[in-house]
């Protein structure tokens, strides 16, 4: 099988309504079990595939694909079958399924629509609106009774065409929207749990910088809004257990812009009153791995979609040893003026990149020099200490120590007793003089690779005016 963090020679951060499979890219669809980790191929196909639903009898799953709906047999003994729907075109990843597996509902053409899980024609449930506001429909959540579905509408703000992204409810039969949420905002996911007293949902509501979701929950009539995770990464779409003891989340790094497709990702659970998350699977994906709910019955595995690269990724040794090899540029001399420089050359490449992130430069353990842009948040001074931490502790670039540890944190809790205090990420490179770190070259808000290769750049950058 393909590993599913595979993303050799494939280009990562796509736009999340990206419309084919890069070359050499296949979707793959798995099944976690939450408690052991272990997973299972259901389906590789060499064409996009995204959101599965897994039936309530446990037999199928419902995915889309270029516009239209598919089922596959949750055994895995089946290929793409493809559900016809008459009526629109269009269908995209927002589908849900009715408590009991006989529809699905799904958004298509700004529209929500419902059909028989056998297929026939889709109805529409949702209201035509003056043309002039531009009004859409993203579906994401059914009520336990089916009584009610919960999207986020979708309205222009100036010349940005979704920038008032709300949450709202409207009758599974059809009837009047009703708004929970108004105003310019960044609200999306809202899913219902099993016991109907709550929606769950992602937001930007107490960001500080643009992009920085995070998980909530509020009364299904907009009253008692709870933050359900605090953390420096970025959180999207929440699902519920069918138990309601628990939701499944996908993860994005720090600094991510939306929900990108083609992107290392963590898919994560935390009870549902909130807690400490637990990572369960790590991926290339984004876009369409788990945008809608795909538990089964028993609440012990989801199915989700990963998006690897079918070629044959570089060995373990053979990355390290690459990244060995970027740290053989040295400087001549460091100190706070060669710092100042050095970050004031970072700065400009923020700037010039177009990036909401952060650079600093470390003399010792001194930050010596910071320098970010006005659309970041002040929480990225402590990603950049995480990241000159590690490369002070282990003596080799952030991203050196991230694939020496590799598959994950839990083998860094063999080495400190305060894991947090560190970042397996890229974005940390060494400052050395004759062999010795003497400092610490720290960035954030590009993807991994492009930080560690910023920081490769930037030494070798300083030491060439030294020559």
């Amino acid at each position: 099988m393909t590993t599913p963090t595979n993303s050799t020679g494939l280009e990562t951060g796509r736009w999340p309504g990206r419309s084919g499979l890069q070359p050499n890219q296949v979707s793959q669809l798995l099944v976690t079990e939450v408690t052991t980790g272990g997973q299972r191929l259901v389906l590789e196909s060499d064409r996009l595939i995204e959101s599965p639903n897994w039936t309530p009898d446990g037999e199928w799953f419902i995915v889309n694909g270029h516009g239209r709906l598919y089922r596959v047999r949750a055994d895995g003994t089946g290929d793409l079958e493809h559900i016809p729907v008459t009526g629109v075109r269009g269908v995209n990843n927002d589908h849900v399924l009715s408590p009991d597996g006989r529809r699905i509902y799904f958004s298509a053409d700004g529209h929500l629509y419902r059909v028989p899980i056998e297929g026939g024609e889709a109805r529409r449930v949702s209201n035509l609106h003056p043309e002039e506001q531009h009004y859409s429909y993203w579906l994401h959540g059914v009520s336990p009774d089916e009584l009610e579905l919960a999207y986020v509408s979708v309205e222009p703000e100036g010349d940005r065409p979704r920038a008032r992204r709300n949450l709202a409810t409207i009758p599974a039969a059809g009837g009047p929207d009703r708004q929970l949420t108004t105003g310019v905002n960044d609200y999306d996911g809202p899913e219902y749990s099993p016991d109907g007293e709550w929606i769950y949902y992602n937001s930007e509501e107490v960001s500080s910088r643009p992009g920085h979701a995070q998980i909530f929950r509020m009364r299904r009539d907009g009253t008692g809004r709870e933050q359900l995770t605090f953390d420096e990464r970025v959180n999207w779409f929440p699902h519920l257990t069918p138990d309601g003891r628990a939701f499944a989340y996908i993860s994005y790094a720090p600094g991510t812009i939306t929900h990108p497709a083609d992107v290392d990702v963590e898919l994560r659970m935390l009870p549902a009153a909130g807690g400490t998350p637990r990572v369960i699977v790590e991926l290339f994906g984004g876009q369409g791995t788990l945008n809608t709910n795909s538990w089964a019955q028993d609440s012990t595995q989801f199915a989700f979609v990963a998006y690897p690269s079918v070629v044959a990724a570089p060995r373990a040794d053979d990355v390290l040893g690459r990244l060995l090899s970027d740290e053989e540029a040295e400087l001549e001399h460091f100190g706070h003026d060669e710092a100042w420089q050095l970050g004031l050359w970072l700065r400009d490449r923020l700037v010039a990149d177009g990036v909401v992130g952060a650079v600093a430069v470390y003399v010792g353990e001194q930050r010596a020099f910071v320098g970010s842009v006005a659309e970041s948040s002040a929480d990225l001074d402590g990603w950049l200490d995480r990241k000159a931490r590690t490369v002070r502790i282990w003596g080799h670039s952030s991203f050196w120590v991230k694939h020496r540890f590799a598959p994950g944190p839990e083998d860094f809790q063999r080495f400190l007793s305060d894991p947090r205090g560190i970042a397996a990420a890229g974005g940390g490179f060494p400052i050395r003089v004759r062999g010795s770190i003497v400092g610490v070259v720290a960035c954030s808000g590009w993807t991994e690779e492009g930080e560690h290769a910023l920081g490769v750049e930037a030494v070798r950058w300083l030491g060439a005016r030294q020559r």
